[in-house]
């Protein structure tokens, strides 16, 4: 979650959505190809997908393609049955988003219960602090 790899927003505005699809093609033509499926992708659906996923995932990044794709490789969003189609990529896409979304606002929420027990405590923002910090420390320390 903390790569600096743009999105693919940034990719759109940047170089064009001709160009932002074709990133995401080059990964669906990969896909489709190492996985010796009887029904791989069709050139349309290859497009469709890519289209569907520019304009429906722009805050997916370069480095969420990337794992996306590489999670699909090593089975994590099931098997594929022999099979690859629009609708299971878009799955998985979507799977992963909620859960960078989960992941993002445990993040949240976790800081924010530290942002409070340090205010409750009289840590961080203000400059005595560390001295506290140090304090309480030294305290729990000696005290035991």
């Amino acid at each position: 979650m903390e790569t600096n790899t743009p999105s693919l927003g940034l990719l759109v505005r940047t170089y064009g959505e001709e160009k932002a699809e074709a990133y995401i093609k080059l990964w669906l033509i990969n896909l489709s190809e190492s996985m010796n499926l009887k029904r791989p992708l069709k050139e349309s659906q290859i497009d469709e997908a890519a289209f569907l996923i520019i304009s429906e995932f722009k805050n997916i990044t370069i480095a969420d393609i990337n794992l996306i794709f590489k999670r699909a490789k090593m089975g994590h969003y099931g098997p594929m049955y022999e099979a690859l189609s629009i609708d299971k990529i878009i799955t998985w896409f979507r799977d992963y988003f909620e859960e960078r979304m989960a992941i993002a606002a445990a993040k949240y929420r976790m800081e924010a219960d530290k942002r409070k027990y340090q205010e409750e405590k009289g840590i961080g923002s203000n400059p005595n602090g560390m001295q506290k910090l140090k304090d309480i420390s030294m305290k729990k320390k000696y005290n035991k």
